[in-house]
């Protein structure tokens, strides 16, 4: 088979399925066509759109599935039947198995809930050799939308089973295995098995009295798929999840995790919950006590129990048996998992949270809520920063506080307020007036009103930064933010009241615009480390975001708030916060393994060093108060901020090292905290080379005044970043020009010109 992972992603699922396209003009890819095998086959690498100039066909991806599917003869060979565990090859054509026409191997799809075919998986090996395992076509996935000719769009979220949603509405069962094999051999059993009187099983030849005639069987392509719009499926029906005996896997500090199986049957038991349908009734296989069979082997599922005998009437008494091992699910489940959540009372404003331990499984569903950038770009390294800091807050050393700036209206509120959900490590506020309350009320004046009391072991989160810059009494919070940071607060009220605060553990995200910027001042003790998610505005982002926005709004502008928080935004963004609500209750609880988990070289850290160096000179200021000699912090406090923010990003996206994404995050948190005029001035320094400038002529490249440009540029001078010279001719007399220094050229091209 062709090899598709370097080819762009609009060309992929042809390439997938055997086709030899090459580039051609343009945006254009070209090659022979699978139906009249003329070179007249194009496929546009943007949008997926092809067309044959011959045969006059034309679709986007999903419809060239569909084609190819419709032009394979369906199989039934007795040999795969066998292989799979079937009785009889006649269940593989009623799930649609075909051969392909082009290459051969056997095709299995699956369909929408609209009953049409959205997806096409190979069954083969993969390219690295191997057991043959069903393939998805690639770049055709459920968070890929393709248009339609009608103006629609499709994607390919789909479940395997000849029972479309044609035969749902009258359908009183549904049954979801893992996996198409699985589902077959279910499927097969439960046409030849019926109800007697005594209301056992019993052997039927008459597939209309069966089991199947009022139940549909389908399967996920995995044990954690499943989405919402399955979810609405299902509605009204009795639902039962057949995921495999997967034994519980080894989890931090000698724990013990739920085997994918049972993992996956909650998270899609959490799925149906969040869809706010009702169902009749949820039940799942428990193949033991904990969820799982010790005695049965791991992975031990439906083609196991039910496939080893070779008559159906014996697989009917299997049949049997399973079923005595469903149950309904319990009633944690429907609210995530989470003890807490199960305690929260109708009214409450607190959402409950959804089990999440990845930040793989989070990111498709804010992909679902907004418009997602790609990744380590925009929202997704802001929130993947942001989650970062969360994982920090109780680890020992300099903490881990940052600024998330971004323009008006740019989704870093809707991210934050995903932290939020989790109440038991974030705590969050939209304004404040301090971290210390001397009101007493009490007569004995023990009873402490103190924000710091609330925070301390949390995540602070102040979603609006504008209520803090234009507080009257800013420089005041500040300096007790100073104090929080070195972890001890000493205050002495009015009210001869007095408290002291040490070991304390608290990470900071405070989140604004660019006029977060006030507070960036070395005469403030700054302590927050910056991470944009916005850098200028794209036009035609901007406009594609608010088209998502307007089409997202159409769809629950019909609703009523009912004050419960799960009717106030869409199912989608509300699901999306939940998610990561239960992915920071999943970092918190573990962080001391995951931390411990992350290896750092000794060239890890002197990269870490040099942006700590880079900082350290770029982000002081000229004091105005005074006129002197000036200094800059020392970099040792930057270099170990960002190595604590490269091991929690690590944690964060699943790694045990600090490899090239999370290396290009850390680096970008340190560019975007240097930025600024500073940063400028010395670009433009290093831009006139070694012969230097004259401060007006770097005042005319950045756009400001001489004199203020050479205020700067002393700045600069006295920390070690430029250094003067009088030229041995030209220039005029007198006058210094400067240059940049050579320790800091050095730490430039380390960082910035990498």
């Amino acid at each position: 088979m062709p090899e598709v992972s370097d080819t762009p992603a609009g060309v992929r699922p042809f390439k997938f399925h055997g086709l030899d396209l090459r580039p051609s003009s343009g945006t254009q890819y070209q090659g022979p066509c699978p139906w009249c095998d003329k070179d007249k086959f194009y496929v546009d690498v943007r949008t997926g759109k092809w067309d044959c100039k011959v045969c006059l066909f034309k679709g986007n991806p999903i419809e060239f599935l569909r084609k190819v599917h419709a032009a394979s003869p369906l199989t039934g060979t007795e040999e795969l039947a066998r292989d799979r565990g079937l009785l009889s090859p006649e269940m593989l054509s009623t799930w649609g198995v075909c051969k392909s026409f082009i290459t051969g191997e056997v095709l299995v799809p699956s369909y929408g809930p609209t009953g049409a075919l959205v997806n096409l998986y190979r069954y083969a090996a993969p390219s690295g050799g191997g057991k043959r395992v069903l393939l998805g076509t690639a770049g055709v996935g459920k968070e890929v939308l393709y248009a339609t000719e009608s103006g629609g769009t499709v994607s390919g979220d789909g479940l395997f089973g000849p029972d479309r949603l044609s035969r749902f509405p009258h359908a009183k069962e549904v049954y979801v295995c893992e996996g198409p094999w699985d589902g077959m051999v279910l499927h097969e059993t439960m046409r030849s098995a019926k109800r007697g009187p005594d209301g056992r099983l019993t052997l039927t030849g008459n597939p209309e009295v069966s089991l199947a005639a009022d139940a549909v069987v389908v399967a996920v392509p995995g044990a954690s798929y499943m989405t919402e719009r399955w979810a609405q499926a299902f509605a009204g029906k009795r639902v039962t999840f057949l995921y495999d005996n997967d034994h519980p896997r080894p989890g931090p500090n000698g724990s013990r995790l739920d085997g994918a199986g049972l993992a996956g049957t909650k998270r899609a038991c959490s799925v149906l919950y969040r869809s706010s349908q009702r169902f009749d009734e949820v039940r799942y296989l428990k193949w033991g006590e904990e969820g799982h069979d010790p005695e049965l082997s791991n992975g031990h599922d439906l083609r196991d129990w039910l496939g080893w005998p070779d008559k159906i009437s014996l697989r009917v008494e299997c049949l049997e048996n399973l079923f005595g091992r469903l149950e309904p699910i319990p009633p944690e489940w429907i609210t995530g998992g989470r003890k807490a959540a199960a305690a929260v009372k109708p009214g409450s404003t607190e959402l409950p949270l959804l089990p999440c331990t990845s930040w793989r499984e989070l990111i498709p569903h804010w992909r679902r809520a907004m418009r997602w950038p790609r990744p380590g770009h925009g929202l997704d390294h802001g929130l993947a920063c942001c989650l970062a800091v969360v994982t920090s807050t109780m680890a020992v050393g300099d903490q881990l506080w940052i600024k998330v700036i971004g323009a008006p209206s740019s989704g870093k509120t809707t991210i934050v307020e995903g932290l939020a959900v989790n109440r038991r490590y974030v705590y969050s506020k939209d304004s404040m007036t301090g971290l210390f309350s001397g009101f007493q009320v009490d007569a004995e004046g023990k009873e402490d009103l103190s924000m710091i009391k609330k925070v301390n072991g949390k995540t602070l989160v102040i979603k609006d930064a504008d209520t803090l810059i234009q507080n009257p009494a800013r420089t005041q919070i500040m300096s007790q933010f100073r104090a929080m940071y070195d972890r001890a607060l000493r205050t002495e009220f009015k009210n001869r009241r007095s408290s002291d605060y040490e070991g304390l553990s608290v990470s900071v995200i405070i989140c604004g615009t660019d006029s977060l910027y006030q507070m960036d001042t070395a005469e403030l003790g700054e302590r927050f480390l910056d991470v944009r998610v916005t850098d200028g505005v794209d036009v035609d982002s901007e406009r594609a975001t608010g088209i998502r926005a307007i089409l997202d709004a159409d769809q629950s502008i019909a609703l009523e708030v009912n004050c419960s928080p799960m009717t106030q935004e869409s199912p989608e963004k509300t699901a999306a916060k939940q998610y990561t609500g239960g992915f920071v209750e999943y970092l918190r609880g573990n962080a001391q393994s995951l931390i411990a988990g992350v290896r750092v070289t000794e060239g890890d850290a002197a990269r870490l060093t040099d942006l700590g160096l880079l900082v350290a000179h770029l982000r002081g200021r000229p004091s105005s108060a005074q006129d002197t000699k000036h200094s800059r912090e020392l970099c040792y406090r930057l270099g170990k901020q960002f190595h604590r923010l490269a091991k929690c990003l690590a944690v964060v996206l699943g790694k045990d090292s600090i490899d090239d994404d999370v290396w290009h995050r850390v680096r970008k948190v340190a560019l975007d905290t240097c930025k600024g005029r500073m940063f400028d001035l010395l670009k433009a320094v290093i831009d006139f080379g070694p012969d230097g400038c004259e401060g007006r002529g770097v005042g005319m490249v950045v756009g400001r005044g001489t004199a203020d440009v050479n205020k700067d540029l002393r700045y600069l001078r006295d920390v070690g970043a430029c250094e003067t010279f009088v030229p041995s001719k030209g220039g005029t007399a007198k006058t210094p020009r400067y240059r940049v220094s050579g320790h800091m050229a050095e730490i430039y091209e380390s960082v910035v010109n990498q």
